[in-house]
Order: C-alpha cells, then sequence, then structure tokens
C-alpha cells in the first residue's frame, strides 16, 4: 500500500491555477517554492496559460515542463492513475514516475523538446505498472510542445486510454482468422471427400453440411452479439448499394428498425442528397480498384450532429471479385473537438505572443520619443549654462516630454489596475451633462491645436446616472482623443447623447482617416493600433480603447465601433444604462452642477477662425450659460451694442475691426461698463498685454486656454 505524501500548505495561490477540481487544490497547495520550479508567481506566461488550459479541460492532460520534466496532471488524469502513483506524482520529475515506460516516452519527449514539432501517436503499447502489477495498455496521445520566442520550455500530453478497443479489435481480428481457418479445413475436407464412392460422398457431405450449418449458427450468434455491443457502426452493403446487415448502434443512430432499414440505400434512409452520392461514388470505387477507401463526414442522426471515420472494405468470393462491401464507422467526435481546441490554443498562443512583441516594440518606441528630446534639454542646458532664455525654453520642453511619459506609465497601470480587479468604481447619481463637460474641458486644448469643430448634440431631457463620473469622463476623453489623434487637422466631430429605452446612447462621430472592415472587430483588443501601417500614425500604446470597453463594461454597458471603410470617418457609441430611479437627491444635484458657475451668464465669443470659436461656444453651453457668436470685430461690437453681456470673450487678430479697436469701443457703451472684457489670442507677449490692458481689458489669456483660466474667468464675470 503506497503512502501518500504530505503537500504543505501555501496560501500563495496564482488566479490561473483557480478551479480545476481536486488537481487545482493539489497545485494551489504544492510548495513550489521549494521545487525547481520556484513560486507559481515566477512561472513564465506559456506555462501559466497552459496549466489554465488543463485544470479546465475534462479531458486527460499532463504537462512535463523544463529540462526535469516537471509533472502536472488534471482530474480527468488523475483517474488513470491508482494509488501508487498519485499524488505524488504532481511535481515529480517524469522519468522518476514513469521509470517502467521511459524508454517508449522519454525519445518522444526528447523530439518534441528539441522544437522538432508534435508528435501523433495511435494505440502506442505501454507496460505500465498498476497495483503493482505489469500491465500491458494501449494509449492515443498527442505530444506538443509549449513553446515562445526562446524556443520549447516544456511539452502539453493529450491522451485517451484506448485498450478496450484495442482488445476488442483484436479479438475481432482472432475471430476472422478462426473463420478462415475453419474455411479452409472445410474446403479440404470436401476435397478428401471427392475422391469417395459417391454415396458415401453423399453421406459425408450431408453430415458436415449439418456440422457446418450448426457451428456457422453459432458463429453468426455470437458475431451478432459482438457486434450488437460494440460501440462502433458495423454495416454491409450489396453490390446494388444497398444495405444487407446493419448493427444495433447503427439502427439506433438512424432511429429505425431491422426491417425499416435492411434492403434500402443510404438516399431511402434519409441521408442528404450529397452524402449519398459520395458514399455511392465510394462503394462502386472499392468494387472497380479492390481497395478499402477511408473518409471522414458529418451526419445528423438521432444522436446528434457528430463526426464519423469510416472505411468501406471489399469482401472478395470464391472468384475473387468483390462480393459484398463490408463497413465499420467510428465517432470521432471528440476528438476532433479536442484537436481544434489545441489548434486555437495554438494559435492564439502565437496570435499572443506576436502582439507582445509588437507591444514591446511600439512602448520601446513611445519611451524614446520623449527620451530623446529630455536629453538634448539636459545637453542644451549644460552647454547654454549662462543663457537663461535657452534654460527656460530647455525646461518647458523636458517638462512636456515628462508628462507624456508619465501619461505612458499611468495607462499601463490604469489597464493593469483593471485586469487585475484592482479598480472600484465610486458610483453616484449624476447627470450625464457633467460627465460630458468634464470630459470636453480635458481636450478642448487639443481640439483648438487641431483646428477642429466640435458640436456637442445632447438631447434636452436630463439623463441620470448611476456612474463613476471620472471614470466615465475618463471613458468620453479617451474617445474624443482618438477622434482629434485621427482626424486630419480642421476636422469635424460629433459628440450626441440621447435616449433610448432604458439606456443613454452616447456617439463620438468624426470625418476622419476611418477603420478597415476587417479591423473594427480588433480596435478594442490590447495593443491594436489598426493605423500604425498608414502614413497616419500618432504614436501610443494602443491600449486606450480597450480601457474604454473595460471601464463601459464595468458600468454594465457596452461600446461598439463603425466605419464605412478608409477616409470614411468612423463613429464609437456607448450604450450606458439610466439610473434605475428618476428620484434625484440634493446632493446628487449639487454634485451634478459642481463644476459649472454659480450662474447662467450672457456671453458673447467673437473670433474669425469659426472651429475655435463654436467650440468654446459648446462648451460654454454645456456649463449652463447664453452664448452668442461673432466672427469679425464689426460683428462684435454690433452684437455688443445691441446686447447686455455679462462677459465678452475677444480674438485679437480679427478682420474688419481687431480686438484691441472692439475692446475700446465697447469700454465707451454706458450698459456695458461692468461687463468682464476678456482677450483670448495666441499673441501673448508682455507687450500684447500692456495693450490689450490699455485698451481696457480685464484678463488676456493665450491659445489653448487652459480649463482653470477659464473656470476662473467666468468666477471673475459672475461675481458682478
Amino acid at each position: 500500500m503506497a503512502t501518500a505524501i504530505n503537500i504543505p500548505h501555501t496560501t500563495n495561490a496564482s488566479g490561473f491555477l483557480s478551479g480545476g477540481g481536486v488537481m487545482g487544490e493539489l497545485m494551489r497547495n504544492y510548495e513550489w517554492e521549494k521545487s525547481p520550479l520556484g513560486a507559481p508567481q515566477t512561472w513564465p506566461a506559456t506555462l501559466k496559460t497552459t496549466l489554465r488550459l488543463l485544470l479546465t479541460s475534462n479531458h486527460p492532460m499532463l504537462i512535463w515542463w523544463g529540462p526535469e520534466l516537471i509533472q502536472f496532471y488534471n482530474d480527468a488524469y488523475r483517474h488513470t492513475m491508482d494509488a501508487g502513483r498519485h499524488p505524488r506524482a504532481l511535481g515529480q520529475r517524469g522519468l522518476e514516475c514513469w521509470g517502467e515506460i521511459w524508454t517508449t516516452i522519454g525519445p518522444q519527449i526528447e523530439y518534441v523538446m528539441s522544437g522538432q514539432g508534435a508528435t501523433w501517436h495511435e494505440e502506442q503499447l505501454l507496460q505500465v505498472v498498476r497495483h503493482s502489477e505489469l500491465r500491458n495498455e494501449w494509449w492515443t496521445y498527442g505530444v506538443s510542445p509549449i513553446e515562445d520566442d526562446a524556443g520549447v520550455h516544456g511539452v502539453l500530453v493529450v491522451c485517451n486510454d484506448v485498450t478496450e478497443q484495442h482488445k476488442t479489435r483484436e479479438r475481432l481480428q482472432q475471430l476472422n482468422r478462426q473463420l478462415e481457418t475453419e474455411i479452409e479445413q472445410r474446403k479440404q475436407a470436401e476435397a478428401r471427400l471427392a475422391v469417395q464412392h459417391q454415396v458415401e460422398l453423399n453421406r459425408e457431405q450431408a453430415r458436415s453440411y449439418q456440422i457446418l450449418s450448426f457451428e456457422s449458427e453459432n458463429r453468426k450468434r455470437f458475431y451478432e452479439t459482438f457486434l450488437s455491443h460494440t460501440p462502433d457502426l458495423a454495416y454491409v452493403f450489396d453490390l446494388n448499394h444497398r444495405f444487407i446487415y446493419a448493427n444495433t448502434v447503427l439502427l439506433k443512430m438512424w432511429g429505425k428498425t431491422w426491417e425499416e432499414a435492411i434492403g434500402k440505400n443510404c438516399l431511402e434512409l434519409g441521408y442528404e442528397p450529397w452524402h449519398a452520392e459520395m458514399h455511392d461514388r465510394e462503394i462502386e470505387q472499392v468494387i472497380a480498384t479492390k481497395q478499402p477507401v477511408r473518409g471522414e463526414v458529418p451526419f445528423n442522426g438521432t444522436f446528434g450532429r457528430r463526426i464519423y471515420d469510416y472505411i468501406f472494405v471489399p469482401v472478395f468470393g470464391a472468384d475473387g471479385e468483390v462480393e459484398v462491401i463490408a463497413g465499420t464507422t467510428r465517432d470521432v467526435t471528440e476528438r476532433k473537438e479536442h484537436e481544434d481546441r489545441l489548434q486555437q490554443l495554438a494559435n492564439d498562443l502565437a496570435e499572443a505572443n506576436r502582439r507582445k512583441t509588437e507591444f514591446l516594440a511600439t512602448l520601446a518606441h513611445e519611451l524614446r520619443n520623449p527620451l530623446a528630446p529630455i536629453r538634448t534639454g539636459l545637453e542644451l542646458m549644460r552647454i547654454a549654462q549662462h543663457n537663461p532664455a535657452s534654460h527656460s525654453k530647455a525646461l518647458a520642453m523636458m517638462d512636456r516630454q515628462l508628462s507624456q511619459l508619465v501619461r505612458l506609465i499611468d495607462d499601463l497601470m490604469e489597464i493593469a489596475r483593471i485586469n487585475s480587479g484592482k479598480i472600484e468604481l465610486m458610483p453616484q447619481r449624476i447627470n450625464f451633462t457633467s460627465i460630458a463637460t468634464m470630459a470636453v474641458e480635458a481636450v478642448l486644448g487639443q481640439i483648438e491645436l487641431a483646428g477642429h469643430k466640435l458640436d456637442i448634440q445632447i438631447c434636452d431631457d436630463a439623463i441620470w446616472l448611476d456612474a463613476d463620473p471620472t471614470r466615465l469622463a475618463q471613458v468620453l476623453s479617451n474617445l474624443l482623443t482618438n477622434a482629434i489623434k485621427y482626424t486630419p487637422a480642421g476636422g469635424h466631430i460629433v459628440l450626441k447623447a440621447h435616449i433610448e429605452d432604458a439606456f443613454v446612447l452616447v456617439s463620438v462621430t468624426d470625418n476622419g482617416i476611418g477603420i478597415p472592415q476587417a479591423a473594427l472587430n480588433q480596435v478594442f483588443d490590447m495593443f491594436c493600433q489598426v493605423s500604425k501601417t498608414k502614413n497616419y500614425s500618432q504614436g501610443g500604446l494602443g491600449i486606450g480603447l480597450s480601457l474604454v470597453q473595460s471601464l463601459v463594461q464595468m458600468h454594465g454597458g457596452s461600446v461598439s465601433a463603425h466605419s464605412d471603410g478608409e477616409g470614411k470617418g468612423s463613429t464609437f457609441t456607448l450604450k450606458l444604462p439610466l439610473a434605475k430611479s428618476e428620484v434625484v437627491t440634493t446632493a446628487s444635484a449639487s454634485s451634478a452642477n459642481e463644476i459649472s458657475a454659480q450662474r447662467s451668464l450672457r456671453i458673447l465669443v467673437a473670433d474669425d477662425n469659426t472651429d475655435a470659436a463654436n467650440t468654446l461656444a459648446n462648451l460654454l453651453s454645456l456649463l449652463g450659460h447664453s452664448v452668442a457668436l461673432a466672427y469679425d470685430g464689426n460683428e462684435a461690437l454690433k452684437v455688443a451694442t445691441a446686447n447686455h453681456f455679462d462677459l465678452i470673450i475677444l480674438d485679437l487678430g480679427m478682420p474688419g475691426l481687431n480686438g484691441y479697436e472692439v475692446g475700446t469701443e465697447i469700454r465707451k457703451i454706458p450698459h456695458l461698463q461692468k461687463t468682464t472684457l476678456a482677450a483670448l489670442t495666441g499673441w501673448g507677449s508682455e507687450n500684447h498685454r500692456d495693450q490689450t490692458k490699455a485698451a481696457g481689458f480685464d484678463a488676456h489669456l493665450t491659445k489653448p486656454a487652459a480649463i482653470a483660466d477659464i473656470n476662473q474667468l467666468l468666477a471673475a464675470a459672475g461675481s458682478w
């Protein structure tokens, strides 16, 4: 009686070892730190992924890993082992566990570990010790490499114990040999009888026929018993393609009785026309070539849709011609499914490896981009030690590049926190308009720099959500940033939101470079950058849209992408559930409005850059203010004269009357004496600031203006 090993308990279980029944528990509790593999957290990704497949599979599997071929196996494989081997086989070296068969499997494993590819072994004879006895067993198994770019690190074995099937086939072959021997003996007996007297010949022949009839009846009963209990389908065709025999399993698969089936061909038994015609051709081929035909085909019977492997074999008469065609069919559905899953796993591993390589290359490129100017700035500061202006420019540039580095690292940490489940939402009742305002504020400077026009179309109905406002604003700003990056300068971006049933549909549409149809299903994948092969690259690590999808799904929503093709723009649509109740608490209402000004202001925005003027107006409208627009100096003065405004924002370089002239004239209008007058311009020198102050301006902002500066301006205007 083997003694079970004591596996120490450890709390260092990892997520990839979760589940897996008895073997999953044993693996999580195994003291791996004292094994050649070390702690599970340090194991390679390829080993973790393959172990995850092994633990979640219902098919017998085992893994031999590393130079010492450390052994893992799942519950399905555990049932094939006796107490003399399990559970001490877990973590054991392969040679120590399977010494009696190592001369057979050792070279097979070595072949795969050497990088020469996978192997497949059908009905391999193995002499295995079971319950202290050496037994002959037959196994069908595949040995596949577990590899990455550095080579093969282990093997995955998917196996089946086919001992019973092998023994059944051997018994059938033995019976056939016995039958052939008996037939030969009968022929010899008939030949001897032929030389005897006719009367005795007739008498002996009659006696012989009686014996053979009795023996034939016995053999018929034996064959019928055997064929009725085999899991394989067995049958015989005559030369007209009609069934003259079908065993019990085949009749059950058809759902017919012997009387309903025998004497009919495939088409008459309900086979699809293409299927029946294929078997007709194969039967004729066997008759013509006198050679077996083998194939594989799906069939919908009473067992459902299954995949079958079949063989048609000629049976010869005394004249050497084909007399009938015998066939057997085996259900190989499970084997095909396992093969397909293994192939899919191999494809997934290869794709993951390709993306990992692409990501590392992209990450290196994106990190070098800001590092290069930082290094140049340091060199510039060293050379121009006594030049304050050069120092100031270098420091400003290095600060921008360092911010870019921080954003890259923040994105990486954010996606890592989501994947590890460490991000917790902080939902509250909030109006969607507040979220949209925060998102637009975050990208307003980028929009103005790119010269884009932003239209905001949000329905008049209040859109209340139970959501984390910071995370949803991050989602929306990511989509807007994506549209800004992949839309050529001077483009058009539209942000829409409307209620549909119990959801709000939010879309961000641009007229940018678009998305190829083949790539639409990949844009939310980690590290995916659809535009990387185009002549329009904006950098980044390709994780922004993956982050969007993760955060939206955490809110119980979904996100989708649409494009009519390259050069035809794109639309990203969010579908988010509305708050379950329309009751809004005072605290929630206050939170929804906290980023807005204390009261609604009447504002005039004047700028000859219509996109810049419209974008700023949209933002101010979102904040709850009433906004008028003018696109040149004369129009601005006309609108200002005819109305009362709390705040007037003027560009300085307008045609007709410039901003200085308009400001000077406004200060002469009595009803605008208390109006806050602000310049928003690309001119930011001290000379320009002195001129605006002399013209009566209260504030001077440079483009693109920071959101904090705009909010401060609104607060000042609202304090009158």
